[in-house]
C-alpha cells in the first residue's frame, strides 16, 4: 500500500473526527439552551402563580380584618347596661368570630 493513502485515510479521519465532535458540542449546546429556557419559563408560571395565590391570600386577610373591626365597632357602639355579664348581642357577635 502506499504512505499517501494511509495519510490521507487518517487524515480524513481526523477530519471527520472534528467535524462530529463540533456537530455533537453545537448539538449539546443546543439542548441545554432549550432545558434552560424551558425552565425558565417554568419558573416565571410558577411566579405568576405564587402571585396569584398572595394577592388571594392577601384580599382574604383584609376582608377578614374589616370583617372583625366591623364587629369590634359594633361591640364598642353598643352601650353597657349590665357591668356584671356581657349582654346577649355582645356574645352573639363574639360568636360571629
Amino acid at each position: 500500500m502506499k504512505p499517501w493513502i494511509i495519510i490521507a485515510a487518517i487524515g480524513f479521519a481526523a477530519l471527520a473526527g472534528m467535524q462530529g465532535y463540533r456537530m455533537g458540542a453545537s448539538a449539546n449546546e443546543a439542548r441545554h439552551i432549550a432545558a434552560l429556557a424551558e425552565a425558565q419559563a417554568e419558573a416565571r408560571t410558577e411566579a405568576r402563580a405564587a402571585t396569584a395565590e398572595e394577592t388571594k391570600r392577601l384580599i382574604a386577610a383584609a376582608a377578614s380584618a374589616a370583617e372583625a373591626r366591623a364587629l369590634e365597632d359594633q361591640a364598642y357602639a353598643a352601650p353597657v347596661e349590665n357591668v356584671v355579664c356581657l349582654p346577649v348581642s355582645r356574645v352573639l357577635r363574639l360568636n360571629k368570630r
